[in-house]
């Protein structure tokens, strides 16, 4: 049997790393499992993204280019790219990551089992952790991992099958979390795949931090509204359960990260409240968020595509 996969890349202004992450998606060692072709959507670009990714064009049939002439939001993006691609497994991903060699290969080989809808790879943050906003980008990744491999939460590297009524509402904020709810609504089943592994890069200051996680949980809540399903990472019982373990693991190491374990618990919990009180009070939409403009600072660098080594 042979799996075609059609990969989808949302852009906005990725001038940085649009080049980087193409290329570590033409250097996939795939086996069984077809590359059908590569999508980027320039949601709004008005830096070089369209123009880098445009010198790839040459290079390799498999890559297109679509744009949109201003920001629509990202549910607006993924529905372009799903009325434009072909394949019956598609692959969604944000355009300021990087994959290994493999990746690709972990996260689609699960779709050989019928049963399966949907599957998440694994961020690894290239932050480093002697610093508070690197460490709050590790902790959240590795609470992330902790609790996905019991109860699936997946996003930012996602794939799943097309399935008839995969269209979002345009103020759609969690995009994965509503693929979550149709596809095990359709009787399918989600998995995590940490071998399927992609590296993202987080905040430096904390007013982007409580920004970004200010955007994502109210998204939470207008799913769990909207569709009465809520994503793992949305109970506060896994979250401590995953905390509380993981704490244990890093103070052995550097007594710091218990002051900075209790400075993230107090940013995340500012997030929440501030997008509790956009969504119940202010009514905001969140589908449009603003970009964190540090987090694309300082790129991924030294890269190896051989043995994905940074």
């Amino acid at each position: 049997m042979l799996i075609d996969c059609s990969v989808g890349i949302i852009a906005y202004n990725e001038e940085s790393n649009i080049g980087l992450l193409l290329e570590s998606l033409l250097s996939q060692k795939l086996s069984a499992i077809s590359l059908r072709e590569i999508i980027v959507v320039a949601s709004g670009c008005t830096d070089n993204t369209v123009e880098i990714a445009s010198s790839f064009l040459k290079r390799d049939p498999r890559i297109k280019i679509l744009t949109q002439k201003k920001r629509e939001g990202k549910a607006s993006a993924i529905n372009l790219f799903l009325k434009n691609s072909l394949s019956d497994i598609v692959v969604i991903l944000n355009a300021d990551l990087l994959l290994k060699e493999d990746t690709l290969q972990k996260l689609i080989e699960p779709f050989f089992e019928p049963k399966v809808g949907m599957t998440g790879g694994r961020a690894i943050p290239v932050d480093k952790k002697d610093n508070l906003m690197g460490f709050a980008a590790n902790l959240l990744w590795e609470l992330h991992h902790e609790i996905s491999l019991k109860f699936p939460k997946l996003g930012e590297l996602v794939a799943y099958r097309r399935i008839k009524d995969l269209n979002f509402p345009s103020d759609t904020v969690d995009d994965e979390g509503i693929v979550e709810a149709l596809i095990t609504g359709c009787g399918y089943a989600i998995k995590y795949v940490p071998q399927a592994i992609f590296y993202n890069k987080g905040v430096r200051y904390p007013s982007e931090f409580i920004r970004r996680r200010r955007n994502i949980f109210a998204g939470h809540l207008q799913l769990r509204h909207r569709t009465s399903y809520a994503v793992s990472t949305i109970d506060p019982k896994k979250l401590f359960v995953a905390l509380f373990l993981r704490l244990f693991r890093i103070a052995s190491k550097d007594f710091r990260n218990f002051f900075w374990t209790a400075a993230v618990v107090l940013l995340e919990l500012s997030a929440r409240i501030l997008a509790i009180y956009d969504f119940y009070i202010l009514k905001k939409d969140h589908s449009i968020w603003e970009v964190a403009k540090s987090s694309r600072e300082v790129r991924y660098d030294k890269i190896n595509f051989g043995n994905s080594s940074i």
